[in-house]
């Protein structure tokens, strides 16, 4: 869009000048060979601007279409992250579930991988389990890289937003 406000004045002054100087050149001839080479630098100045939008342009869709590929690693590895982290919890759930048999399972069956260290605090027995200890680590490590992966996809998203909003370029690819 940028690239149409600014191509249009040069162009017409490109042709303005054209004009103007064809008109001029027919009374002297002097005037005629500076105005066609003035003319003819508007012209090369124009195409100059078109190559270079028209590169920007095809530098930036490569650069959208890798932000793309790389969308879609970083949501396959936040889902493979959610899984592992979801499966250590049904762990975790399992094991309160075995040393506390008296309890509703209804409670074990609520247990997600963001409010697993509530349970240290419920149950400070927990804590003198090292297995436990490490199992909830883990879930807790899992549940940051889901966060951070969450993070990564919304500013590689943001970027591929900006790609179609870009005034700079001339034209998109897709």
């Amino acid at each position: 869009m940028f690239y149409i406000i600014l191509s249009i004045p040069l162009l017409i002054l490109c042709v303005v000048g054209i004009v103007y100087y064809k008109l001029r050149g027919q009374n002297c001839s002097g005037d005629a060979i500076r105005g066609d080479g003035f003319a003819f630098g508007m012209v090369v100045i124009f195409c100059l601007l078109t190559i270079g939008f028209i590169i920007a342009s095809l530098v930036c869709t490569s650069k959208n279409a890798f932000n793309k590929e790389d969308l879609k690693k970083v949501q396959k590895c936040e889902q493979i992250y959610t899984e592992k982290a979801n499966l250590l919890t049904m762990k975790f759930s399992n094991y309160l579930a075995e040393i506390y048999p008296n309890l509703e399972k209804s409670i074990f069956e609520k247990i997600s991988p963001e409010n697993v260290s509530v349970y240290f605090v419920k149950y400070p027995e927990l804590k003198s389990s090292h297995t436990i200890e490490k199992l909830v680590d883990e879930i807790s490590e899992l549940q940051d890289s889901v966060y951070a992966q969450k993070i990564m996809s919304a500013e590689i998203q943001r970027d591929i937003d900006y790609y179609y909003n870009n005034p700079w370029l001339l034209f998109t690819f897709e």
